[in-house]
């Protein structure tokens, strides 16, 4: 599970200190900036500008590895972690993301192993209990988990991925009506949450209360199809926005149209499709030869501002 999006923004500026010169200061906070606004190649381009300006430290080096895991590029976002757990001003953050990236992918030792960092350098920080009771969980470390499940519940009571924690081990030795109640609270929140609808169902099987697990079943595979269909949506969006982007580098700004539109009929009212489009105007500038571009851009604009009456969804969780 990766941290959600205005946290990890708040996570990019940890530490606070002096960034290293005017011009890395104006880069990170464009970097930022198109981070918060969900232009991750955007805000990628600044932060290695940040890293190349500064080696040494890892806020160049971990703005680049959150964009890189949120635009689904596994390897390039752990060579960019790892760079910032070799710098001097590394802290439990870098460690964190590390950790829920390599737990996201199926590496439970090395997760363990950068979550353990996480908790030692910020023993308060409840999602960093969390991903490691996940994590011990995965090396069979049942009765560990569940005191790293239970200290992070204890920090932030109302985190829901711990209380589903619990409610699965509790679910798993017999202790059905308990699990039952902690799953039915979360879902009356969120009634589409994906893993404690699947929580659920099977809480019901292990009941042997055969009617409420097949109608909960069915609920799940209906939001986990409709979670399914989200994110294969959002990562081919990032494919064809990357694409955008490094034509827009080249200054081929047919071609690059070409791809947004793309991604706005792949996720339309997704904030990274919608934010290109401001991206690619402001690139064309005012010059003369771009006005028939601007102009269709601009008709674009009109329209998505049209069509924008309903909230837009969240990202996938």
């Amino acid at each position: 599970m990766i941290l959600r999006f205005g946290q990890l923004l708040i996570l990019l500026l940890f530490g606070a200190g002096l960034l290293f010169g005017q011009r890395s200061h104006q880069d990170y906070t464009r970097a930022t900036t198109a981070f918060r606004d969900g232009q991750f190649f955007d805000a990628e381009l600044h932060f290695a500008r940040v890293a190349k300006a500064n080696p040494q430290s890892a806020r160049g080096h971990f703005g680049l590895a959150l964009c890189q895991v949120r635009t689904a590029r596994l390897p390039s976002a752990l060579k960019n972690f790892e760079r910032a757990l070799k710098a001097s001003d590394v802290n439990a953050q870098v460690y964190l993301h590390y950790g829920i990236t390599l737990e996201a992918h199926s590496q439970p030792e090395a997760a363990n192993l950068a979550l353990q960092r996480a908790v030692e350098l910020a023993p308060n920080n409840a999602e960093a209990w969390l991903h490691r009771g996940r994590t011990r969980l995965g090396l069979g470390k049942t009765l560990d988990a569940r005191s790293d499940f239970e200290r992070s519940l204890k920090l932030s009571p109302a985190l829901t991925g711990a209380r589903e924690e619990i409610a699965a081990l509790d679910s798993r030795a017999g202790k059905w009506p308990q699990a039952e109640k902690s799953l039915l609270s979360i879902l009356k929140a969120e009634p589409r949450r994906v893993r404690s609808l699947f929580l659920l169902s099977r809480n019901y099987a292990r009941a042997k209360n055969r009617v409420q697990a097949k109608a909960c079943l069915a609920k799940w595979r209906e939001a986990e199809a409709a979670q399914s269909a989200r994110l294969r949506a959002e990562k081919r969006l990032f494919s064809l926005l990357a694409l955008a982007f490094k034509s827009l580098r080249a200054h081929r700004f047919d071609e690059a149209w070409a791809y947004i539109e793309a991604g706005l009929k792949t996720a339309p009212r997704h904030p990274s499709a919608r934010k290109s489009v401001h991206s690619i105007l402001q690139k064309l500038g005012k010059d003369k030869k771009h006005a028939a571009m601007r102009a269709k851009i601009r008709r674009r604009l009109a329209e998505m501002k049209r069509n924008s009456a309903s909230p837009r969804p969240g990202l996938p969780r």
